[in-house]
């Protein structure tokens, strides 16, 4: 049987949309943020659920690459994740579009103080906590450094939730108050700063020393310079030619979509990443206009309905609840690389 894989990926869509569409409905009817619901879709779509009643149906619908005769030789979840990254992608350049600079007048200080101290006190819990980790969970703990481990356990609890964070203030409403602009503010820093620290982390692990994230943070500010004194000029003469045309023609759009994916894909190959470029070139869209209103209308719908829905399904797709009953997490050694199956 000879299946053709734009009907798989449209047949995970179409699961995937109408599953995460009735469980935010019943979490929202719960008083919880509709992504959580989001992600329990994606969890029940999964191995852990619908993959543990039906693995035959579950397999021929997300993994029919693995069925002999099926005529698909790649993985389809593959096309399904990139989409869900260009999903996120819109979502954040949406929530820095909404940003309203005012609400962080006199608070800058504060928003980086905030952000830095939420990094700082994880770094060291989580580096304290592989004191009493290392010698039981990491099996192969003679050959790691305790630096290089203590390093990764800090930097794993100090990364921020970013797209989780601004889909739930936006549910709310929150975005456009002090406290969630501030939020937002703090969250992005916080990125910011994660990867680069994370670059360090990494530099080190594998003995490079410090060079790598030296150039992460290095190229990190060249790229915030030359977003606010390059684009954010340009930005103000398209919407001189939005307000001289008295509409959003079909050439400013694709030059804004342009500029936001040229934006993503400079972050992500500084090793910051694309969601930061993403939500800075929103972030940096003349505020409080008709060419700003015009533009959010015009992506809001598709992204947040369509788009966004996958990008937190696809995690709980990639979720597996039985591993946490292994029995190899049990053992004082910790799990091998080969007690996770399909998760490299």
């Amino acid at each position: 049987m000879h299946l053709s894989l734009i009907l798989v990926l449209l047949l995970q869509i179409l699961l995937i949309l109408a599953l995460s569409r009735i469980m935010g409905m019943i979490f929202r009817f719960l008083h919880q943020p509709q992504v959580m619901g989001e992600m329990i879709a994606g969890i029940m779509l999964g191995p852990s659920l619908f993959g543990w009643l039906t693995p035959g149906a579950w397999v021929h619908v997300f993994r029919p690459d693995l069925v002999p005769g099926m005529g698909i030789t790649s993985d389809p979840t593959i096309y399904l994740n990139v989409l869900s990254q260009i999903g996120v992608i819109f979502f954040l350049f949406l929530v820095g579009l909404e940003l309203d600079p005012t609400l962080l007048k006199n608070r800058g200080h504060t928003a980086v103080v905030i952000s830095h101290v939420s990094i700082i006190a994880p770094f060291l819990l989580g580096a304290g906590l592989s004191l009493v980790l290392y010698s039981r969970l990491f099996n192969d703990a003679p050959h790691m450094r305790f630096t290089s481990v203590a390093l990764f356990m800090g930097a794993a609890m100090s990364i921020t939730a970013f797209p989780v964070l601004a889909r739930i203030l936006t549910e709310r409403n929150l975005h456009k108050t002090k406290v969630g602009a501030v939020s937002i503010t703090c969250a992005a820093v916080d990125d910011v700063t994660a990867w680069c620290m994370l670059a360090f982390v990494v530099g080190i692990a594998r003995a490079n020393g410090l060079k790598p994230g030296l150039m992460t943070a290095g190229l990190s500010l060249v790229y915030v310079t030359l977003m606010f004194l390059v684009v954010r000029p340009f930005l103000r003469r398209l919407q001189n030619v939005h307000d001289r045309q008295g509409r959003l023609s079909p050439n400013v759009v694709a030059v804004i979509f342009l500029l936001i994916l040229g934006s993503a894909w400079t972050t992500e190959a500084i090793g910051i990443h694309a969601l930061f470029g993403a939500f800075l070139m929103g972030a940096l869209m003349p505020k409080g206009t008709q060419f700003v209103r015009t533009l959010s209308e015009k992506l809001e719908d598709y992204t947040v309905i369509f788009l966004l829905p996958i990008f937190f399904a696809s995690t709980g797709l990639r979720t597996q609840i039985g591993l946490l009953n292994n029995a190899d997490l049990a053992d004082s050694r910790g799990p091998s690389s080969s007690s996770f199956p399909g998760t490299g």
